[in-house]
């Protein structure tokens, strides 16, 4: 059985190979302005799962209990995609 860790880097490792300039400018262009980001569509896309999905997921390994809290879904969308 993959533990967790190993499940979590192997994840990363798949998000960050889908990682083109095309993907970036989708990125940078889904920027509010409040500085915040959208989680962008061609990351959605590409990993073939909603952003709702990836929120849920990204939140279910927050480990910070401020972070936890917070109701404001643009934090996390913002982390991710700066990740």
């Amino acid at each position: 059985m993959i533990d967790s860790a190993c499940r979590k880097k192997q994840a990363l490792l798949y998000i960050q190979s889908k990682a083109s300039p095309e993907t970036i400018k989708s990125v940078i262009s889904a920027q509010k302005s409040d500085g915040s980001f959208k989680l962008s569509d061609t990351i959605s896309k590409q990993l073939d799962v909603s952003s709702d999905e990836i929120l849920t997921s990204v939140q279910s390994y927050v480990t910070s209990e401020k972070l936890k809290k917070t109701s404001d879904p643009s934090i996390l969308s913002t982390a991710i995609s700066l990740r």
